[in-house]
């Protein structure tokens, strides 16, 4: 993950042509008429700045629907909430690697994680 602090009024155009620098954008969600780029998903509690229910199932895997699923993901948060809606990132392959004791290891031998499709 790389972040960048301070951001601040970064344009729906600027943020895709960011993203385009990573690879192709894939545009598979509703554009909401206040978002700032119809390649940008924005996302809110309320119905009138926002999509809600976006990402509702609680923890999941931002793509894991598609056969597929994205390799980059950029992000841009103008306004977070002060208390609640925690976003945890967690590197799942080391996880896997280095989080697990020996019996959780054993149990994971042969399991395969796919993606819907």
């Amino acid at each position: 993950m790389i972040l960048f602090r301070n951001q601040t009024n970064l344009s729906g155009q600027r943020q895709v042509d960011i993203s385009n620098t990573l690879g192709k954008i894939q545009s598979f969600f509703h554009h909401h008429p206040q978002s700032p780029h119809t390649d940008i998903l924005r996302a809110s509690n309320d119905p009138a700045v926002g999509c809600t229910n976006v990402g509702r199932s609680g923890w999941h895997n931002d793509g894991i629907y598609q056969t597929r699923p994205f390799q980059f993901q950029t992000m841009y948060f103008p306004r977070v909430c002060h208390t609640g809606g925690e976003t945890e990132f967690v590197p799942l392959n080391e996880c896997l690697e280095y989080g697990l004791s020996v019996r959780e290891r054993k149990w994971l031998e042969g399991v395969w994680f796919m993606g819907g499709g």
